[in-house]
């Protein structure tokens, strides 16, 4: 049986879903921050700068993480509430 992502995924040329395959190899280095650590981060952040969920959920697990936040579509809100927390931002073009 073939489902929506498993067709996407044949459809994309050899090189890509080697790709894919290597970053999904080895998952070692992904962290889930417990709401119970982030909440209160995002709670301080608000008090700074006024942001919508995902983006107090990005810079607070950056905080936490101690981890630069990196993105492929520039956010100014995003960007604005990084710098205010002292949070690095980087700008990556998409596929790489």
């Amino acid at each position: 049986m073939e489902g929506a992502l498993s067709r996407r995924f044949a459809g994309l040329p050899d090189h890509r879903q080697a790709l894919v395959r290597a970053q999904l190899a080895d998952l070692s280095d992904i962290e889930i921050v417990a709401p119970k650590e982030l909440v209160p981060v995002m709670s301080a952040l608000a008090t700074v700068v006024s942001t919508n969920v995902l983006t107090a959920d990005a810079v607070a697990s950056a905080l936490v993480l101690d981890a630069p936040i990196v993105v492929s579509t520039r956010s100014e809100l995003l960007e604005r509430a990084a710098t205010l927390a002292g949070v690095p931002t980087r700008h990556v073009a998409r596929g790489d």
